[in-house]
């Protein structure tokens, strides 16, 4: 059904965006200004378009039978960190920002609230979507 994939791709790219924007936030709050002024502090994916990672990778592992999704990239002046404390806060926030979304996903599913059905396109694009994103951490 179209409207599952539709589904897993924009939840693919909302948690891409939380990703970048995790790893640009903690570099802005290390020292790293730089993000500031390259518009990396938004949610908006066009910010965090990269030719290789948004189109080229994704084109390559559809071509190879694998699951094609884009990527993002947000370039950090790592020169500007305070501290190396810093630049290990900045590579963590991504992942640590797909597990919240692992997390928040996977809620219904603890509560009992996930049904499954026939025809119901919903939670099984849900399960598919939190797969995704443990990959990503």
């Amino acid at each position: 059904m179209w409207l599952a994939g539709l589904f897993v791709f924009l939840g693919w790219i909302a948690s891409l965006c939380l990703h970048e924007f995790g790893h640009a936030v903690v570099a802005y709050w290390g020292g790293d200004t730089s993000v500031k002024e390259k518009g990396y502090l938004t949610l908006n994916p066009l910010k965090y378009t990269d030719p290789g990672l948004s189109l080229l990778f994704p084109t390559i592992f559809l071509l190879m039978g694998g699951i094609a999704l884009p990527g993002g990239a947000v370039y950090i002046d790592r020169s500007r960190l305070r501290s190396r404390w810093w630049d290990s806060a900045v590579s963590a926030a991504g992942p640590l920002a797909n597990a919240a979304v692992t997390l928040v996903l996977a809620t219904p599913f603890w509560l009992g609230l996930a049904t499954w059905s026939r025809g119901n396109w919903l939670w099984p694009s849900v399960a598919f979507l939190i797969f995704l994103e443990i990959f990503a951490v």
